[in-house]
């Protein structure tokens, strides 16, 4: 960006001629366009209605002030949850969902423990748990959460 310094009048220095315009012009141009870029997502993953598994992105975390994670649970009646995490790089983040089934009296909690490194997204644990009719329960180290997709922020 090129300053422009201007003077008060009667100084003829810096006049307000063609040139000068231009040069103001283009500053403001060039400054939307940069916050323009740094606002636009980039996606880095699109999974496919099954992805469980480790992922790797497009372009390294530590590029991105934000990630935006989409996800969905992997059983019968889906709930669709998404999370934004502040300078992901080399952070651990929890996936999880809970979920209510009225028509089968089933309370669903899942959870997905996952750390970002770079390009990888690696699963470091999971789990599941429900409570059926309010008495029986169950916990297993099932993967119930499937990524969707990954957006990043400069």
């Amino acid at each position: 960006m090129q300053k422009i310094n201007f003077e008060d009048y009667p100084s003829t220095n810096t006049p307000i001629d063609a040139d000068n315009l231009n040069d103001l012009q283009d500053n403001v141009e060039d400054a939307i366009n940069l916050v323009q870029e740094n606002l636009t997502p980039v996606v880095l993953f699109i999974g496919t209605s099954t992805t469980k598994d480790n992922i790797t992105l497009n372009d390294s975390a530590a590029n991105y002030t934000y990630l935006e994670i989409f996800y969905h649970t992997a059983i019968a009646t889906s709930s669709y949850e998404s999370t934004k995490i502040y300078n992901p790089n080399g952070k651990n983040i929890n996936l999880s969902s809970v979920h209510r089934d009225t028509s089968q009296g089933v309370l669903f909690f899942m959870s997905k423990l996952m750390l970002i490194n770079g390009t990888q997204i690696t699963t470091t644990r999971i789990g599941q748990s429900y409570v059926y009719n309010g008495s029986e329960n169950s916990i297993s180290e099932t993967d119930s959460i499937v990524i969707d997709r990954v957006i990043g922020y400069k």
